[in-house]
């Protein structure tokens, strides 16, 4: 078929109407572009036919498996690199059927941008011209299909020198004479193109950061018309020299607001950076999908409106292409690398204390689409949210030289950041930028430091966030209690902060605010005034109040249910009454009965939700209110306190009553009751206290119950095992022990843990009750199931192991005579002790070897085991316990772990116990001395003392149980270690009061004696001679 025979059919099909979908229209188009093949690609007729072929608009999506579009593809491709005059015909005809058939974009993408292709110096050239020229659009488009969802297993390690050339040549199209206002159309495929393309070679990012963040920053502002602004015009950014060595290990730092929010609970978990979401996807692919190809060269007959409306589109989307290239960017290198770049994404003016223009916090005050501006805010939240360790060590303060530290300049950019943002939530009025704006401000408190910066940003943004408080949609509400909520727990140390949100300055106590505030230059004599007027605009205590109103309309019987508030806003409510007790004295101990009628009312909810964070909350509420009164321990603070519980202590066993009420609430709840505190438990009405230990009883051994609320609840009679009350009343204990062994056998780590601490409270109140009842003591049976148990639990977890071995320790130091009568008895408690050892000698955590220690030295003080290891060769132990423990205090690097290891020691009342490794140990504990002086890890320094301190004490009782045949091998061991520890000796006498130093002073007393006895050989009196000029009593 000639080539006007195919034109003619091409404009045939064109002209009919035909269907498109049917089999005969298909057919009939595949054979001609199969005749199409035929033609030399260098012929004149070439850009007609395609051209004639792409008016019919190319459907060839039922026939994705026919080889004549792999040959007709082909045929383009050769078009393309042959025939100037058709290649953009054949890019635009390329790009369409890989659109219809995605399975040939690797094949063309080899093809057309290989390495060596000549498309990159075409594209740079075009780019010179200065005009939007449509060759180079056709171009983008074709790759931007070519990348358009590609997954990653489609491309071979063989694309990517493609791909970095490609991402190279469109990085130095932007740097060319490029005229951005002219090619809009080009200026935004190209940022598309190299979002797609960082995201398959981010590898790449780094070596290109200056290129790239200067790409993605210089078009954020396109097309806002501000004098300021001078947008549309990417430069290249260099790194700052501050922090260019800084590394990724700095981000230990600070730890998240949420991790303090409620105390002892929440507990920092490993690894809990986790990636950042892309949050931008949904709001740029909606806007790239649709964008279309409009052409720079307008038509004369369009007129000068329709042309404005089209532009100011294009800007738009290019300011959105930017700012999620920008995302991809910070969200794909490492935290070391945009450290540097701080000052180039959030310049300042040092003068002013103002962000530059041309920042991406001013495009959200100018920029007059709200989608660039919604995603501008989200972007930046994700920024702040990933450079935390970064931004902790900003601060404010008056400048006394010239020098500009780069704290300061930190400082000051984020005090720019918080006035953006404070004008933002001022005067937004797009309901969704402003609910995302708050998000961003509640992320910027979250991560600076507030006690650095000064009071005046956080009056000025609490002023605008206040006011939203009253606004009509409840998810402004929402936002707005969520920087509150931020702010209360960054505020610890920060009465401003305090006082801002509502606390009287009167009422902010120095034990409530640790540290004073950090001198600022906000706080100059010359804005006195100022200071008044603003502390004056708060009254007191408006946030509790406001929080407690919410929740009690909400839960009023007879409110109008278009009167309560949403269920977003009572759950938010409470997270804010969750964060309010962590200050439960400034905020919480003046409103303790509305506060018990919203839990209460929260508690006992329909909803889920609500019933769950409500118990979260009592759980909050009652542990700070816990640690409250261990430091205001008042009648009239116990009082209070008193009437909360009896209050809801119906209420909370009520709701665990319940067959339908979930395990994690009552869990929650469980955990609540066992926060109540000995100060006030003591003070219950003694039928109170009956009826919760019954309760607690009760459902603690119904097996009809979860197993895990029944480990919670023997968890909480553990605690209360250990009130002056309870720790004495030795059935309570041995109930609490079964109910302990009834759990023994659960797999759940979780479980094991409780059980195992359980049992570690347990053992302590039984050594308690010994001290005051030596005759009345725990049953054989459970005693003897505890160790069994204790034993098999040291084969487990660390979590686990270290309570183990602690319980072990303490059922150890309570055994009698009759209990090393038979044979079994004895083996059980040898496997005991070798656990003991075991854990001393392990490689798990420290916290299981300072156990361990813990635990031996409980043990030596029972006699017992002394005893009956002479007598019976079946419970010999010393020799590997006298060796573990040695090792650890010579040569453990952990110092907490020494000084029990010490301690442990110290136990042992007689020499014979000693044995062959008093010699041993004695020179390990010289040799300890020595070592303590050589730090190597700087964060044991605050336990050397100590440490020092113990091992004088160690020195002191082995010479004050030195028989006389001893004192030579001491003073040898001595004579080379005398210096060292003569000095040590005077460091911790002199640091010492008289009364703790009476052992040390004894032990001297003792070689002094020993002197005057007339049957000492000249060999003994030159050793106790030496060993008393080692350890002499004087103060220095």
């Amino acid at each position: 078929m000639d080539s006007e025979t195919v034109v003619n059919q091409i404009k045939l099909i064109k002209s009919c109407d035909f269907d498109r979908q049917s089999n005969i229209f298909i057919e009939e188009y595949l054979n001609i572009i199969e005749s199409i093949t035929f033609f030399d690609v260098t012929s004149e007729i070439v850009p007609i036919t395609i051209s004639e072929l792409l008016d019919t608009q190319i459907f060839l999506d039922h026939c994705k498996d026919d080889e004549r579009i792999n040959k007709f593809l082909h045929w383009l491709c050769e078009v393309f690199t042959k025939n100037k005059s058709a290649e953009g015909y054949a890019l635009q005809a390329i790009t369409k059927v890989v659109k219809c058939n995605p399975k040939y974009r690797t094949m063309i993408f080899e093809d057309i941008f290989s390495p060596q292709s000549f498309i990159y110096s075409r594209i740079e050239s075009e780019i010179e011209v200065v005009k939007c020229n449509n060759h180079t659009l056709h171009i983008l488009e074709c790759a931007d299909v070519i990348f358009e969802d590609l997954p990653k297993e489609e491309i071979s390690p063989t694309f990517k020198p493609s791909i970095i050339a490609l991402m190279k040549s469109l990085i130095r199209t932007q740097y060319s004479n490029l005229n951005s206002s002219q090619c809009p159309h080009v200026v935004f495929y190209t940022l598309i193109l190299l979002k797609k393309l960082t995201g398959i070679c981010k590898d790449h990012i780094e070596p290109n950061m200056n290129e790239l963040l200067g790409i993605s920053l210089g078009y954020m502002s396109f097309g806002i018309q501000i004098k300021e602004i001078s947008g549309g015009c990417p430069k290249k950014i260099k790194p700052s020299q501050y922090i260019q060595n800084t590394s990724d290990e700095l981000d230990t730092c600070e730890p998240s607001a949420h991790q303090q929010i409620r105390g002892k609970f929440t507990k920092p978990k490993k690894n809990r950076e986790k990636k950042c979401k892309e949050i931008l996807n949904p709001v740029f692919d909606s806007i790239y999908k649709e964008s279309t190809l409009e052409k720079c060269e307008y038509p004369l007959e369009y007129d000068m409106k329709k042309k404005n409306e089209m532009n100011g589109e294009i800007s738009s989307k290019i300011r959105i292409a930017s700012i999620a290239l920008f995302g991809d960017i910070i969200r794909s290198v490492e935290k070391r690398v945009l450290y540097s770049y701080w000052q180039s994404i959030l310049p300042f003016h040092v003068e002013d204390n103002c962000l530059c223009y041309n920042d991406i916090l001013v495009v959200c005050q100018s920029d007059l689409n709200s989608k660039c501006r919604g995603v501008a805010l989200q972007v930046f939240t994700e920024l702040l949210l990933s450079l935390r360790s970064l931004l902790s060590q900003a601060e404010f303060k008056e400048r006394t030289s010239s020098f500009l530290p780069f704290s300061q300049m930190l400082g000051i950019s984020i005090l720019a950041a918080y006035k953006s943002l404070t004008y933002v939530i001022n005067n937004e009025e797009s309901i969704h930028v402003l609910i995302q704006s708050l998000k961003c401000l509640a992320a910027l408190v979250d991560v600076t430091p507030l006690i650095k910066l000064g009071y005046e940003i956080i009056y000025d943004f609490v002023a605008g966030i206040k006011s939203l408080l009253i606004n009509k949609d409840f998810t402004i509400q929402v936002s707005a209690l969520t920087v509150l909520e931020m702010l209360l727990i960054k505020a610890e140390n920060s009465p401003n902060a305090l006082h801002a949100l509502g606390i009287s300055k009167n009422k902010i106590t120095l034990t409530d605010c640790k540290s004073s505030e950090v001198p600022t230059a906000a706080e100059k004599p010359n804005k006195a005034t100022v200071q008044n007027v603003q502390y004056s605009s708060f009254e007191s205590s408006w946030l509790i109040s406001k929080v407690l109103t919410y929740l009690k309309n909400s839960f009023q019987l007879g409110v109008p249910s278009e009167k309560k508030i949403p269920l977003p806003l009572r759950i938010k409510s409470i997270h804010l009454l969750t964060a309010m007790s962590t200050h439960f004295e400034l905020f919480l101990k003046d409103n303790l009965e509305e506060v018990a009628f919203v839990i209460e009312k929260a508690v006992c909810d329909e909803q889920f939700e609500v019933r769950l964070y409500g118990s979260k909350c009592l759980e909050a509420c009652t542990y700070h209110m816990g640690v409250f009164l261990k430091t205001n321990l008042s009648e009239d603070n116990i009082g209070i306190c008193k009437c909360f519980w009896i209050h809801l202590l119906p209420i909370i066993t009520n709701q665990i009553k319940k067959e339908n009420e979930t395990i994690a609430i009552k869990i929650t709840l469980c955990d609540a009751i066992s926060n109540i505190g000995a100060s006030i438990f003591e003070t219950l009405p003694e039928f109170i206290r009956i009826n919760l230990l019954s309760f607690l009883s009760g459902v603690g051994c119904d097996y009809s119950e979860d197993v895990q609320l029944r480990a919670t609840i023997v968890r909480t009679l553990s605690v209360f095992v250990t009130f002056p009350s309870m720790r004495l009343n030795l059935v309570f204990i041995e109930n609490t022990a079964e109910l302990i062994l009834r759990l023994s056998g659960e797999g759940n780590m979780v479980i094991r843990i409780k059980v195992i601490w359980s049992m570690g409270n347990v053992t302590d109140s039984l050594l308690e009750n010994i001290n005051h009842n030596y005759h009345e003591r725990i049953s054989d049976g459970i005693l003897w199931q505890l160790i069994q148990h204790s034993t098999e639990a040291c084969n487990d977890n660390d979590k686990v192991r270290c309570n183990a071995v602690r319980t072990l320790g303490n059922l150890l130091r309570l055994l009698t005579e009759k209990h090393f009568s038979t044979l079994s008895n004895r083996t059980l408690i040898k496997c005991a002790i070798i656990k003991l050892i075991d854990g001393i000698r392990s490689s798990g955590t420290s916290k299981v070897k300072w156990n361990s220690c813990y635990a031996v030295g409980n043990m030596l003080q029972n006699e017992n085991i002394f005893l009956y290891s002479t007598i019976n060769d079946d419970m010999k132990w010393q020799s590997s316990l006298y060796t573990a423990v040695c090792d650890v205090i010579s040569g453990h690097p952990n110092y907490k772990v020494k000084i029990n290891a010490t301690m442990a020691v110290i136990h042992i009342s007689r020499r014979e116990y000693y044995g062959e490794y008093y010699e041993v140990i004695w020179s390990t504990a010289l040799t300890a001395v020595e070592q303590s002086h050589n730090l190597i890890n700087y964060y044991e320094y605050n336990h050397r003392d100590q440490l020092q301190e113990k091992l004088c004490y160690l020195i002191s009782h082995m010479i004050e149980l030195a028989h006389l045949n001893d004192f030579i091998m001491l003073s040898r061991i001595l004579l080379k270690r005398k210096e060292v520890v003569k000095s040590t000796w005077i460091r911790v006498l002199s640091r010492m009061i008289p009364e703790k130093a009476a052992p040390l002073l004894s032990c001297l007393t003792r070689l002094e004696d020993l002197l005057k006895t007339e049957t000492l050989s000249s060999d003994q009196n030159i050793a106790i001679t030496h060993v008393i000029d080692a350890i002499p009593s004087c103060f220095y």
